[in-house]
């Protein structure tokens, strides 16, 4: 008797304390709801009268900065079913809000997730590998005196060879040799090989970046490929779609086989 008597209490314990949770669950939600409701009504009354508005908030005591993210929460509310917003609250919806958390956002927006999962998601997309910027094409560098030194980088290795190759056979210094490329009539360069060049250089450019666009998300899929929740499932999904969108990019962006122009300069004796 004494051994159930003393389990009671510790019973009632738990279920006073599971109470207790619930409750307030249900009541942040229905804030969360009230609080929503209260941003549209800003946000409303804003596009009313916009030039009188902080007058209007600031003669009633409410400072328009908050409210101002009240009216962004909104926004970003509106993108997202009605359940995640009451589970998500204030401070995550302006995190989603922000630029940086776009494809968080865009992960979240067409399902019903806890805040746990909204920040697992933010965290995820944060710390995946980001497209590397390629150096530029095309630069200038400033040295010390004054002058400037303009710098061509041909990312592709043969085609880089293949110019070097021509600019040694013709003997002419680089800046005079590089002049035909410019001239209304081109020396000992045919007009078409030299359009035929520079477009070329641009399909190498825009290949290249696609390709290390590729590459980053092939390693992202790479680590999620076998999801461990929801979560992982739904930024699977997200990299996949994106990689079909890039690869499709890239089969617009390369040229067919017959457009590469170093074997006729290589047949064309300067």
């Amino acid at each position: 008797m004494t051994s159930e008597n003393s389990a009671t209490p510790k019973s009632d314990q738990i279920q006073a304390f599971n109470d207790l949770i619930d409750e307030g669950q249900a009541l942040y939600e229905q804030a969360n709801a009230l609080l929503i409701q209260a941003g549209q009504m800003f946000e409303q009354a804003k596009a009313l009268a916009k030039r009188k508005f902080n007058k209007a908030l600031g003669d009633r005591g409410i400072d328009s900065k908050e409210t101002n993210k009240l009216i962004k929460a909104v926004q970003t509310a509106n993108q997202l079913t009605e359940a995640t917003v009451s589970r998500l609250g204030l401070p995550l919806l302006l995190r989603l809000s922000q630029p940086s958390n776009k494809e968080a956002l865009e992960a979240i927006k067409d399902h019903e997730v806890t805040q746990v999962q909204a920040v697992k998601i933010i965290k995820e997309f944060k710390s995946a590998p980001q497209p590397k910027e390629p150096p530029k094409q095309v630069e200038w560098i400033r040295h010390k005196d004054g002058t400037r030194t303009l710098v061509l980088r041909l990312p592709d290795g043969e085609i880089a060879i293949a110019l070097e190759q021509v600019w040694k056979q013709s003997a002419e210094p680089l800046p005079y040799f590089l002049s035909h490329f410019l001239a209304p009539e081109p020396v000992d360069i045919n007009r078409a090989v030299q359009q035929e060049f520079l477009e070329y250089l641009e399909q190498q450019s825009n290949e290249t970046l696609l390709l290390g666009q590729i590459d980053d998300v092939k390693q992202a899929i790479e680590k999620l490929s076998h999801p461990k929740d929801a979560t992982e499932a739904m930024m699977l999904r997200s990299y996949k779609d994106e990689l079909a969108v890039l690869e499709y990019q890239l089969h617009q962006t390369v040229y067919p086989s017959s457009r590469y122009p170093y074997g006729v300069i290589h047949n064309r004796s300067l």
